[in-house]
Formats: C-alpha cells, structure tokens, sequence
C-alpha cells in the first residue's frame, strides 16, 4: 500500500512496506542515511507516524487519501480494520434476524440502534473510500436484506393497521401510537441506510439494485402523503371523517407525542437531504418521477395549521422538497417541462393573496410567497448546467483570433444553458395565462389568477436583489406577453386590464429602482472623489474606457463573491451565482467576439477581457475556488451592485416600451379599461414624477381630460394634481388644460378641480396664475350642484379673503358687564389699516380683470359670507361675531381712500375705475358696509365726463348710490340736493347706456333724499312734451333726429318705471305739481306714456326708432303690467313676431324675460304661499303672474321658432324666456320639449348646456310627461339640423351625407347628436325601450299603403343616431337589432319578391317580344345597345351581372315607368299579382337600406353574431338585460351611403321631373338587391361558422401545456383523469361562455357598406 500525506505542516510522506522513501525532515533524513533499512528505522517510522496522526487535521486532506490515512491509523494505533468490523457486524446483524422466531415481528427486522450504527458505519466508510474494499457477498446481503425489508413496507397500510386499533385500544392508545412511530422511525431508518450505501463513495453504481431505490422511494412517498402530509395539515377543526384524523388529534394534545413527530420531520428532511445528494447517481425515469412527487408531496404543505408542528418545522420539510426538486430540475433537463405543469397543477392548494402570511423570509427582512421562490430558483438552477465546452489549457497564450473563436464557443455554450430558463419561464406563464384567463369564471380560475398575481408582486420585490437574478428574466418575458395582450386588437377587455395593471407595476417598479440608483451613485459621489464609483449603463465595446470596465467588473464580482461566500448556507444560491456568472460572460463575450470595422482592441484591454473570461470559465465550471474576502462584504454595497446590474438589462430597456402600451391603451378601448390605465400610469409617476415631462404623456393626459367618461377624467386630474403642487415645471405644464375642467360636466371632476386650484394659488409664484386661478373659481360660484357651489365659495373665500380677515384680527374685548351682554371690538390699528391698503391695491388689480358674470359671482360670495356670518342677527361689524362683516367694512373704508389716494396722485383712469368697480361689488353685496361720508366723497365722480375712462367711473358711482341710497339715511341736505341735481344732469347728458343708472338714482333721490319732485315733475313732463312732438312730426312727414327721440323714448319710460307718479300724488297730496301732472296725463302717466310711445312701433318707421320705443315700451311694462295684454301691446308683438327683423324680435324677448324675472324675485301672494309646486300656474293667483302666463301662452310657439333659427343673439334671448317659462311652469312642459331636444343638438357648446340644464330640471320634475311627444322632439331636432346645415353652406348645400352625428376633432369618436335625451331617457328600462323601438319604427315602411312615402334623409338621420348612441345594456343594443330584422325580414323580403317578380316577368315579355321581332334586327340591336347602356350604369362592381339584368328588367323606357308610377296599370293587367312600380319601390328601399347598414354597423361595432341576434327576444329575461356594454373609444366603423342627400331627395321625391330620376331609381334598386343578398349570405355564413364553432367545442381544444408523449408514462397516466374532470367542470362554464366566444368570432366578417374610415 502507498500513501501520499498532503497538507502536512513538514511532511510529505510514501510509504511502500512502512519504509521511509522520501522525508523532507533534515533530522529524519541524517538518521536514515546512517542506519539503513533496519528495524530500528522501522520503529522509528511507526513512532514518527503516531506523532503526525494525533497531530494531523485529517478534514485539510486531499479527500483522494484521508480515508487511506485514517485506516492506517486505525491499525497502527488501535490494531482495529474497520472493514473487516462492518462485515461481522453485519453478519452478526442478519444472522440474528434470520434465527429469530418468524411470529416475532420485532425481530423480523433490525432494530433502530442496529440502523443507525450501520449508517455512521458505512458513512464512515464511505469517508475513507473503503466501502469498496468490503466483501461483495456482505454488501449483497445486506442490500437483499434491504429490498426485501422495503418491498415489506411499500405493501403495508401502516395508517389503516394503526387506525383500526386505535379506535378499538381504549385507554391504551398512547401505546399504540408509540407503536405507530416506532414502526415510522425504523422504516425511515431503514431508508436512511439504503440512502447512505448508494451515495457511499466508492461504491460501484451497478452493485446497488435498482429495485432497492425503487421501493424505498416507494415507502418514503407513501410515508409523506399517508402520515407526514395530514399530520403537519391537521387542523383542530377536523370532523373527523379523514383517514388517521383520531391518532393525529390524540398526536396534537399530547406533547410527547409531538417531540416524536418532530424526530420524524427531522428524519424526513435528512432522507431528502440524501436524496438531494444522490444526483450524480444515473437512474431511470421511473425513479425521476417517484422523485418529483416526492418532493411535490413535501413541499405542497399547507402549513396554515399548527396543532401537531410548529410553522418552523413545516417549513422545514417544505424547503427540503424544494431542495430536492431543484436538484431534480437541474439535473434533468428533459423533464423540466412535466415537472413544471405538476408544479403549477399544485399551486392553487397553497394559500395565496395579500392577507395570508409569506413564508420565504429574505435577507432584508421581507418576505415572499414560498411557491415564488421555488418557481424562482428553478429557473436559475438551469445555470448549474455544466457547459458543454472546456478552456483551452494555455487560452491566455492563445492569439487573439483563436482567442475569439474560443470565447464565440464559450458564448453560444452559455446561451444554450439560458435559453432552457428562458423556455421555462415562457413556459410557466403560458400555463398560469391560460388557466386564469379561460373566461369561464371558475374558481380555479380565479385561483390561478391569485396565484400569478402574487408571482408577479413577489417578482418585483426581489428585483434587483442578488440572490433572485431569475426575476429579470421573469418579468421581461410577462411583460412581453402583457404588451402582446394589449397590441391584440381581439383579445377581451379582462386580459387587456390585467395586462395594463401589470405593465403599470412593473414600469413603476423600474422607474423605483432606477431612481434608486441614481440617489445611491450621488451619495457615493458626496463621499468619493473616485471616477469609478459612476456608474455605466453603455454596451460593452471597444470605445468603452477602462474605467467604466472597471466599474462593471467591479459590480459583478461584488455579487458573486458575496454569493460564493453563502453557498454553503444556502444550496440554492450555487445557482443565482451561476446566473450572474453567466451573464457577466454573455456580457463580456458578446463584446469580445463583435467586429468593429477594422478597428481592434488595445491590447491592455484585450488582455483583461482574456483574464476575466478564463477566470469566469472555470468558475462557472468550478474547476477553481472564488477567492473569498477576509472581511464579509456589506449587505448594503451588494444590493446595489444587484440593482445596478440588473438596471442594465432589457427590462429596463423595455421601459418606453411599457409606458407607450400604456398611453395607447389610454386614447381607446372600454371605459373602465382607460381608467385602470390612468391608475397604472399613476403608479409609473409615483416611482418619478418627471415621466409627467414627457410630451406622450401629456398629450395623452390632455385627451383624457376631454374623455367622455367622467370617472376617466377624474383620474387624469388625480394623476397630476399632486405633482403640480409639488413641481413648478409640472404645474406650468399642466395648468391650462387642468384649470379648463373647472366647468367640467363630471360632478367629482369639478370638485377635484376646485380643491386642486385653491391648493395650488398659495403655492404658485407666478402672480399671472394666482389671477388666473382667482377668477376660475368664481366660474363655479353659480353651479347647479350645491356641493360644487359652496366648495368654490369656500375656495374663494380662502383665496380671496383669509389675508384680509387674518390682517383684521383682534382679540375682543368685553367691557364691563353689560346687562345686554354683548361684546364690543377693539378698533383697527394703524398697522392693521395699512396691511389692508396694501393688500387692497391687488384686490383691485384682481377684480379688474373679471369679466362681468365673474364680477357678479364674486359680489355673490360676499353676500353669501355675509348673510352666512349673521345668520338672523342685525348686521353689525362692531359685533364679534362678524368679523367677515368687520373685515369688509374695514376694506370699503381702506378703498374709499384708496380712490382719493389714486386721484391725487393723478394715477391712471382704469385703476381709479378697477378701485370703483371693487368698492361697488362690496356694496352690492352689502350697501350698509358704505356710509354716508363715503358717498359725499363719490359725489365729485357725478360730475358729466368727457372720456370713456370718466364714464366708466361714473356709471359704477351711479350703481353705488343705487345700492346705498335706500339704506344710507343719514346724508346731509346739501348732499341730498348735490346728488339729485347731478344724477339730473347725468339723464339729460349722459351716454345712453347709462341713462338706466341715471334715471334710477335720480328717482331715488327723490324719492328717498329730498322727498321734493317738482324738479323731476318739470323734467318729465318737458320730455313727454318733446317726445309728443317729435311723433306729430313723424306724423305730418317732417324730419326728426332720431338719436333725440329714443333719447327721450328711454327716459320717459324709465321714468315710468322708476317713478310711481300716482303713488307719489297719493303720498304727498300737497305737492301741487305731481296733480297737475296727473291731471295732464290721463287717465295715467304710463298709459299717456304708452300711447305716444306705442304709436312709433309700426313698421313704416326705421328700425332703429321701433327698436327704442320697443326698448322704452318695455319699461313701461315693468311698472304697469296690464298694458302688456292690452289690444295694441298685442297688436306690435304679432306684428315683431310676424317680420324678420331679428333685433325686434330679440328686444322683444328680453322684454319677457325682465318681465318673467320680476314675477319670480316678487314677494308671493299670501293665497299661493302655502300652495306648494303646481304644473301650470294660476293666473287668478297673483296679476303679473297672469299677465305673464297668457303671454307665454299665446306666444310660446313663436318663442320656441326663435330659438331654432341661426341667429346667435335672438336664439340666446329665446332660450332665456324658455328657462323662466319651464322654471315658473308658465305652460305645459312637454310644448317645449321639442325645441329643447333640437338645441341640445347643436355644436355650440353654450347653447346646449343652457338647454340640456333646463331638459335635467324637467326631467327631474315631470319625466312621465315630457316624453308622450318624443317622436316630434326627434322630427325637430332633425329639421333644425338640415336648417343649419343649409345656412352655414349659404345655400341649401346638400351634398353631404352625414346628418345624424358629431364627429370630436380630438379623439375621433362619434356622438349622436340625440345622446343627451338618450342618456336621460336610459335611466328606466320601459321609457329607454319605447324610445328605441320609436325610432327605429320611422325606418319601417308601409308598402300595403296606395302612396308611400318615404323621407330618406330623415330615415339616415336616424340611423345614425342609433349607431352612436352611448348605448349602456347589450339589451339596447339586441332590441335595435331586433327591429330592425322584424323591417328587413317584412319590407325588404317584399320589395325583393317584387323585384325578383319584375325581373321574371321582364325576361318573359323580353322572350316573346324578341320571338314577334326576329325579323327586325334594328329592334334587336337597339335592344343590345340599351342593354348596355343600363349596365353601364352600374357603380358597384360586385355582382355585376345580376344587378344588370334588375336594371334591365326595370322597364329601361323612363316614360313608361313615369306613368306607371302615377296610376298605369300595365304591371298587373293579366290577372297575376301586382308588381309595385319602380320608383315607389326605390323609394321603400332606401328606408329598408337604412336598416341593412345599421344593422351591419352595430354588429361590427359591438362585436354580435347572428345567432345571438335572432336568440333574444325582448320579452325575455336573459343575462343580457344587466351585461354593460363594452364600446370602443375613438374612431369606430361607420356607414357609408350610397347617395348624397340631394340625390337622396330626388329618389324619395314622387314629383320629382329630373332628367336623371329614373335613372337613379333603378340604380337605387340595384343597389338594394346588393345588399339584400349580403345580408342573406352573411346569415348563412354565420350559421356555418356556429356549427363549425361548436364542433370544436364538442371535441375539445389542445391545451397550452407540454405534450403527453414528453411526459413519462406514470405521469400520462396520472393526468389523463385530472383532464377528463377539468373538462367536466368546464362544461357548465363553455356552454354560458360559448355565445360570447362565437360573437367574437363572427365579428371578423364586416360588412362592406359599414366601413373603417382608417382604411
């Protein structure tokens, strides 16, 4: 025997016959040399051989001679041959066994003592390599002995035998479970020797019997799935029924009991550990698969329980089957695919989803489902995949080319090996995509689903970390297949979701990790001045410096040094190392082995690429150790090298891809889909925010803002609200198409708005935007909801007025105690006073730029907070309670000064006029906030101007007394005086537009100051006097000056109004002058006022004179109302109603809607105050209110004309009087309603808002009355429509075909023009239905009536309507269908038997004219020569022939066809039956032809088969009724129309004369029986397409999964009943699902006259 000792601190020794050969001693040497070989040097040798074993660490041998030293030393020190033992005690073992009585069945088998001596026997053995020295015959025994022990135990029902006599044991059934583990104990025991010989080293493979493998895998699976498995499961809320359930309940009270189930865990874990090592043993497939279900069976554990074991421990044995699995799918390429469908078979027994616990703790402290990690670490040890080729043992010598070559062979060697866990990833989402998205909501769907989207959350939490490098790779591939879901214009709308929501986490994940990065490289950066710590995100390649390959390497060998370090921690992270090494190779050969054009490497550069290639081949190949750090490298620092390597690859590359599908999906697809989108776009910002910056993004985000979802819109504004108050730029970029949505239509969405505006005034510097954002939220002061109406109070109040109230601020004071006790406010302090000066002079620059119905909004809310503060109090800024009123006082005060501040510093006149136009919107609202020394002040701005700037200024003064005046008693008489002689020089001076001003605070004065009108009186009657004048003139035929008599016109009759002359001579009898007044006038002022003025509107004087007496005639109307019923007030209106004049009419109008709007701010009479809402009012209730009725009455019909005409000002008056007439319920609602649905079709966004607001009102009142009408309302809405097109066009323009809806520039998408009544209308089922069978009725056609008629037009318009309806329920969409086969399957199968007739009787007369004419062969080639002619006239090229021979047999002679057409009757003169003639039947086609193009619309469209349409029935209750509807966004298919709409008249005219009518009949015709046909054959076609359908769907269809040829035969076997009861379940499932796959299918074949317009 020869020994060779390596490792030895000074020896190095071979023994041959226990001689010295070769000591490196220098003392052992000089002794040798001087004895000799005798027996002293033998003993010497021995002595010296003692000293170096008890020394020696036997572990720092080379395992190649440890055993051979070990043995020696067991006989030169103990004199024992371990060998020779292990044969006796085996002997001695199997002898005993076999003397032993065959009844004893505890001597049937060795003892567990016996068991585990001969286990750390032959592991010793195998230690020292001397297994193999051990006789064959013992070996042999022994392992017979084992098989036939196992073969025993596979066949044995321990479970069943124990069971049974537990239930019978009685009190003695601790015993019998002690009996139970110990039978357990030694048949594992017994698998723990079986175990231990075959990976005994040194042992050859072909003495271990195959069989004995076989039958201990048998009885370890049939240990773990009958006694393991349901222990650990066992739950105390077991009924009982179970199999074991009693023993494992006893085992889960007893403590002992469960220390013995843990010695049985502990074993079980060790059998797996061996069988983990056994992997380089070569076996077959049967053994492969026992070891698949083995590990199956100890890793698919719910572990929810802990009654018998403890979490720990259950996880233990689940990651000893998931070791053993991942040695198995390394190993065993081949069988990867099979073990992966088992594995994802068995998923959905483990509990997933957000609220159960995660087993797989990581070394950050998080955790991870423990299936994710096992699918994860998988596919990773497809690295640990020895590659197929070897370096080259002098590849640092080699030359470059060869160099090259040899990395090229390296590179495909290591794709290869990453192209199996490519194909197993591929493969594991294939499987999870087609199991949960079946469509037939299952639960094990649903549970597939929970499944892959806790893989996907477990993913994108390891990414990045260095253990998992698998998770890249997973989620480039799901991502891909995601973006394939969404790019498939066929895939349905919950695959499309869940991939939007995928792609949203995972981009969002990116973008963290990225951002991540860059933070950490510039915290590096703070601390290093290292070039190196920047990180490189370029491709490896000849211009890449040595820096960044520096960086790189570095990076990489952080992670896998680190990760070498803990491989022996952690088997499974062998293989993430692996990973990284590959791709690091992938890496640098891909540079290595590219051509740069001629340009090659530096040879420093080359030699370290060389160096690191060889270093890394051989690692991945472990032919050599990973030199390892002394000092354990930082956590932290690994991370982020794993990070940044992973930041490298495609994934995140793929980024721009992600978020493109995700914008895409967003400008199409359901409603709910753009949504989810937004959601997952928001998930992306929230990662980085600068995503926002992009132009994609915000060009998307601007479309969704306009999206005609509400919900949609809401979102977007969510997406970004948030980040315009964080990001200055984002907020500039945003702010105008945010802000815009203030007067958005969607509830939430103005809400948002609001709250978003007011956040962000105190955040924005930019003084133009806090402007612009303090007069947006007046906008919505006035809104209807009043939720949005005090939320932008609210928000103005704070914007507008907190500085204000915070500057005011004092602590109160109460002085004394008050009997009363109140409180009193410490006045404002100087400082304070300066404060709100300064802040006065921005209000005035803010209200200076509203406009007039914000500057109205705004008085509002202060009158509002006003009237909010008091409540029912007095208003009182001195009380403490009214601080806002103390605030506004304080506020007029500081802008009374501010004016005289501004005057004299001769400040420009539009600041004074912004300063008075501020004072007068706070004394609008409040006039007791202005005193009387503020109006003395104001009286210099009385004075008569000469500037637009001074009248501007004057007429705001002007409304300043109108509201204080009244409330303000306390002015002097000089001051009285001063304001009556001003405002009286004002009326006779001022321009005309402020004379209402004038003449109003002139009366004023008067009536409340001076309490004298002799100076108003003389006035007065001066100016009746000229005006009196001024008409006899006009009378004789004498010139006037027209300016001077409307001047006198508008102030007599605002006088009248103004001014009650007969109250004030009641008032003050004593006044002489009002009585001569009264006495001049008679039998009134208003009524002398009214002659003269009424006799100016006739029509023989100009329009600008009718149009002021109108003017001054409606003043006098407000204060004498009779006079509007009077016979000459009616006599002028029919006359304004009856001309054309426009301005008249309009005048007229704003007459009764001042008129309307005094009835309805009037105090009600005491009989009607509790009389509550009435339909139609009263006119006996109250007289204006009767006054107003009748008029609106007679002349509603005129009113609603006028709002239908083009003229923008006359329809906005017209809708005003139509808002008070609905508002007061002047005249039955449903008289309105058609005018009403005509406007709301109108593109002017104004006018329809105004009358869909009135339209929600009625319709909340009255919406089962407005409605018996409909059919007029969609008559007028249609009428109005041609007229406006015919108007814009200048003449009656009709060649245009598109009459029924709107296109949006936008988004392309198509709205009906009668969508809002729909929409309102759709709210209840039975008026939703009426209205749609309504209108598709007008597409029927009478043919049994002697003259039909038909409005082809119309019949497109409504046509169109139904195509773009905002259709909710697949019912609405099925009852259309459903009428519309009724009209094709009646009217158009007659007018196709008429034509069929007409053609059959045309070839017969043809026939026997040609037989009677053979002769005349003129008449035959004149008869070919028409013939063709016809044809030629043919548009369409399909089925050319046919449509000839129709057009040819439609009696080609025009005049005869004429004539038939108006009462001839040579189209049934021989008894058959009559035939319709040719142009009533072209007339009926084109209704018919309506319904054929629609219905082929809507079936593109909504994606609906035939069958589907002929199964409902509206009287049915299917599932359909409650199933929303999925339409698509954007642009859809439309119909396209054969003729324009002057070609359609001229068809659909009878009395048409055109030369070219008849022509266009028969073509019309022609064109019919095309469609007719297509219709036919495309039902046919569908029926054929549903049979084929269900033949497949009877046979089945292949699964996604492997074939079952690749599986092995047990597996076949095992799956074919697992498929037969799937297919089972799913039957139910197919058969409700069936109907909607057959839609989609038979969505393919369109119809060619329903077109895409992108084609």
């Amino acid at each position: 025997m020869t020994l060779v000792l390596r490792d030895l601190p000074s020896l190095s020794i071979a023994f041959s016959d226990f001689r010295l050969l070769q000591p490196k001693d220098a003392t052992v040497q000089n002794m040798l040399a001087q004895q000799g070989l005798t027996q002293h040097a033998v003993n010497f040798q021995t002595e010296y051989l003692k000293t170096i074993i008890s020394n020696a660490n036997v572990d720092d041998m080379n395992q190649e001679y440890s055993g051979h030293f070990i043995h020696l030393a067991d006989i030169v020190v103990h004199g024992i041959d371990p060998t020779a033992e292990f044969e006796e005690t085996v002997s001695e073992y199997l002898e005993s066994i076999e003397s032993a009585d065959e009844n004893n069945e505890a001597r049937k088998h060795l003892s567990g003592s016996q068991l585990k001596y001969l286990v750390r026997t032959v592991q010793d053995l195998s230690k020292q390599g001397l297994l193999v020295e051990v006789q064959i015959d013992t070996l042999s025994t022994l392992l017979k002995h084992l098989e036939l022990a196992m073969n025993e135990f596979a066949t044995t029902d321990v479970m069943s035998l124990f069971s049974e006599e537990f239930t019978t044991a009685g009190d003695g059934w601790f015993n019998v479970i002690d009996r139970l583990f110990d039978k357990i104990t030694s048949t594992l025991e017994y698998v723990v020797l079986s175990l231990a010989i075959l990976n005994a080293r040194g042992l050859q493979q072909h003495l271990f019997p195959e069989e004995l493998l076989v039958a201990s895998l048998s009885v370890l699976k049939a240990h773990a799935e009958k006694f393991l498995v349901p222990a650990l499961e066992f739950s105390e809320d077991d009924n009982g029924l179970s199999k074991g359930s009693g023993i494992f309940k006893a085992i889960s009270l007893s403590p002992a009991l469960r220390s013995r189930v843990l010695s049985v865990v502990g074993t079980t874990c060790d059998i797996s550990e061996r069988l983990r090592r056994s992997g380089n043993t070569e076996v077959s497939d049967d053994i492969i698969v026992k070891l698949v279900y083995i590990g199956l069976a100890l890793f698919f554990i719910d572990t929810s329980s802990e009654s018998v074991v403890g979490l720990t421990e259950a996880e233990s044995v689940k990651q000893s089957g998931s070791n053993l699995l991942r040695m198995i799918f390394a190993k065993y390429s081949k069988q990867r695919t099979w073990i992966l469908e088992e594995i994802l078979s068995l998923l959905i027994k483990l509990p997933h989803g957000k609220k159960v616990t995660k087993g797989y703790r990581l070394l950050d402290g998080s955790k991870i489902h423990i299936s994710s990690a096992l699918l994860m670490q998988l596919v990773q040890t497809c690295a640990e995949s020895p590659l197929d080729v070897e370096p080259p043992v002098e590849f640092l010598h080699l030359h470059p080319s060869t160099q090259k070559i040899e990395s090229r062979k390296l590179l495909d060697a290591v794709k290869r090996i990453m192209e199996g866990a490519k194909t197993s990833v591929g493969f594991i989402f294939n499987v999870l995509l087609s199991r949960s998205m079946k469509g037939t909501k299952s639960s094990v769907e649903a549970d597939y689903r929970t499944v892959l989207d806790t893989l996907v959350a477990d993913l994108l939490t390891v990414l990045g970390h260095p253990e998992w490098p698998s998770a890249e790779l997973y989620i480039l591939i799901f991502s891909k297949a995601m973006a394939r879901y969404l790019d498939d214009s066929k895939a349905d709308n919950a695959a499309k979701m869940m991939a939007v929501d995928t792609l949203g986490l995972i981009a969002a994940r990116i973008k963290t990790i990225s951002n991540q990065i860059a933070a950490d490289a510039t915290e590096q950066a703070k601390v290093s001045v290292n070039e190196e710590q920047r990180p490189f995100y370029g491709d490896l390649s000849i211009n890449t410096s040595t820096t960044d390959l520096s960086y790189l390497q570095a990076n990489y060998d952080n992670v896998v040094e680190y990760l070498g370090s803990n491989e022996l921690n952690d088997t499974a992270t062998k293989a993430a190392k692996n990973t990284w090494i590959g791709q690091w190779i992938a890496v640098i050969c891909s540079a290595a082995t590219k051509e740069y054009d001629d340009r090659t490497w530096g040879e420093d550069q080359w030699n370290a690429l060389a160096v690191e290639t060889l270093k890394l081949w051989k690692l991945f190949n472990s032919q050599e150790p990973h030199p390892r750090s002394i000092l354990p490298l930082a956590r932290k620092s690994v991370s982020q090298s794993g990070a940044y390597l992973t930041s490298r690859h495609q994934l995140f590359l793929s980024f721009d891809m992600m978020l493109s599908r995700i914008l895409m999906t967003l400008e199409g697809g359901a409603i709910t889909l753009r949504a989810k989108s937004l959601r997952a776009l928001s998930l992306i910002v929230t990662g980085d925010y600068a995503v926002l910056s992009q132009v994609n993004v915000r060009r998307t985000i601007a479309l969704r803002l306009q999206d005609q979802s509400p919900s949609v819109r809401d979102a977007a504004i969510e997406l970004v609200g948030k980040y315009m108050l964080q990001d200055a730029a984002i907020r500039k970029a945003y702010y105008d198409i945010v802000s815009d949505r203030i007067s958005d239509t969607g509830l939430n969405v103005r809400k948002r708005v609001l709250r978003l505006l007011k956040d962000m005034f105190h955040k924005a510097d930019d003084p133009e935007m806090r402007n612009d954002i303090s007069q947006k939220l007046l906008l919505r002061v006035y809104d209807d909801e009043t939720t949005v109406k005090d939320l932008a109070i609210k928000s103005v109040s704070e914007v507008w007025f907190s500085p204000f109230v915070d500057a005011t601020g004092v602590s109160h004071e109460v002085r004394g105690d008050h009997v009363d006790g109140s409180n009193s406010v410490a006045p404002v302090t100087p400082s304070q006073r300066r404060d709100v000066s300064k802040r006065s002079r921005t209000l005035i620059d803010m209200v200076g730029k509203l406009s007039i119905p914000q500057a109205d909004a705004f008085g509002s809310v202060i009158q509002w907070l006003l009237n909010k503060e008091r409540r029912t109090d007095e208003f009182n800024p001195s009380d403490p309670r009214q601080a806002f009123s103390r605030t506004c006082a304080v506020i007029v005060d500081c802008l009374v000064d501010l004016i005289q501040t501004l005057q004299d510093e001769d400040a420009l006149k539009s600041s004074v006029a912004s300063a008075v136009h501020t004072l007068h919107t706070f004394t609008k609202a409040e006039p007791r906030l202005i005193e009387a020394k503020h109006l003395s002040f104001l009286l210099v701005y009385l004075h008569c101007s000469s500037t637009s700037e001074d009248w501007k200024i004057t007429m705001f003064v002007l409304r300043i007394f109108q509201d204080a005046i009244p409330v303000v008693k306390d002015m002097t008489p000089n001051d009285s005086q001063m304001s009556e002689r001003l405002a009286l020089a004002l009326v006779a001076k001022c321009p005309v537009v402020l004379l209402p001003e004038a003449v109003h605070v002139l009366c004023l004065a008067v009536r409340t100051l001076t309490l004298h009108s002799a100076r108003l009186c003389k006035f007065f009657q001066t100016c009746v006097d000229l005006l009196a004048a001024d008409v006899h003139k006009l009378r004789a035929g004498t010139a006037i000056q027209d300016n001077k008599t409307r001047r006198l016109m508008t102030i007599v009759g605002l006088l009248c109004k103004y001014f009650d002359f007969e109250k004030a001579t009641k008032d003050h009898p004593e006044q002489t002058h009002l009585v001569e007044l009264v006495a001049k006038m008679l039998p009134s002022p208003q009524e002398y006022v009214f002659s003269i003025v009424s006799s100016l509107c006739v029509h023989q004087y100009s329009l600008a004179l009718q149009q002021g007496a109108l003017q001054s005639l409606g003043h006098v109307y407000m204060s004498f109302p009779v006079l509007m019923n009077s016979s000459r007030s009616v006599k002028i209106m029919d006359s304004i109603f009856v001309g054309h004049e426009f301005s008249l009419q309009t005048e007229l109008l704003q007459i009764y809607t001042r008129f309307l709007l005094k009835i309805q701010t009037a105090p009600a009479s005491e009989q009607s105050k509790g009389a509550g809402y009435s339909l139609v009012a009263k006119a006996e209730d109250h007289l204006e209110a009767g006054i107003g009725s009748s008029i609106m009455q007679r002349y509603l019909d005129r009113i609603l004309n006028c709002a239908l005409v083009t003229d923008e000002t006359l329809q906005a008056a017209a809708i005003d009087v139509i808002t008070q007439v609905t508002l007061q319920a002047l005249v039955h609602p449903m008289l309105c309603m058609p005018a009403i649905v005509a406007l709301e079709s109108s593109s002017d966004t104004t006018v329809c808002s105004r009358v869909l607001r009135i339209h929600r009102d009625l319709h909340q009142k009255h919406a089962s009355l407005i409605y018996a009408r409909s059919m007029e309302c969609i008559r007028t809405a249609y009428t109005y429509q041609m007229s406006l097109r015919g108007s814009r066009a200048g003449v009656n323009d009709r060649r245009v075909t598109q009459v029924g809806f709107r296109l949006i520039p936008e988004t392309g998408q198509s709205v009906a023009l009668l969508c809002h009544m729909y929409n309102l209308v759709s709210d209840k089922r039975q008026p939703r239905n009426a209205l749609l069978s309504g209108l598709v009725k007008v597409l029927e056609v009478d043919l049994t009536s002697p003259e039909v008629e038909v409005d082809g037009n119309y019949a497109r318009f409504i046509a169109e309507n139904l195509a773009y309806l905002d259709y909710r329920t697949m019912e609405e969409v099925l009852l259309v269908v459903f009428h519309l086969n009724r009209i094709i399957a009646g009217s158009g199968i007659t007018l196709l038997h008429s034509l069929t007739e007409m053609s059959s009787r045309s070839r017969a007369s043809a026939s026997d004219d040609s037989t009677s004419k053979n002769s005349n062969g003129k008449a035959t080639k004149r008869g070919k020569k028409s013939g063709n002619q016809n044809t030629a006239a043919v548009t369409k090229p399909k089925a050319k022939t046919k449509k000839a021979n129709v057009q040819n047999d439609m009696n080609p002679e025009g005049d005869e066809a004429v004539e038939s057409e108006f009462g001839g009757d040579d189209h049934h003169d021989d008894g058959r039956e009559p035939i319709l003639p040719v142009r009533v039947m072209a007339r009926a086609s084109v209704a018919v032809e309506a319904a054929i193009l629609l219905k082929a619309c809507l079936k593109r469209i909504y994606d609906i088969s035939e069958s589907k349409c002929h199964q409902f029935q509206p009287s049915s209750h299917g599932t359909h009724k409650e199933k929303p509807v999925l339409r698509p966004t954007g642009t859809v298919a439309r119909i396209h129309w054969q003729w324009s709409a002057d070609q359609i008249d001229t068809i659909c005219d009878p009395m048409s004369v055109k030369s070219n009518a008849e022509d266009m009949a028969r073509n019309q015709l022609g064109h019919f029986l095309e469609l007719i046909e297509a219709e036919s054959v495309q039902h046919v076609k569908d029926e054929e397409k549903e049979s084929v359908k269900g033949h497949y769907h009877r046979h089945g269809v292949s699964r996604p999964h492997a074939s079952r040829n690749d599986r092995p035969k047990e597996v076949q076997q095992r799956h074919l009943q697992d498929e037969r009861e799937e297919e089972g379940e799913c039957d139910k499932a197919d058969t409700d699902e069936g109907e909607e796959e057959e839609d989609v299918e038979s969505g393919e074949d369109g119809d060619e006259s329903c077109e895409d317009p992108d084609q």
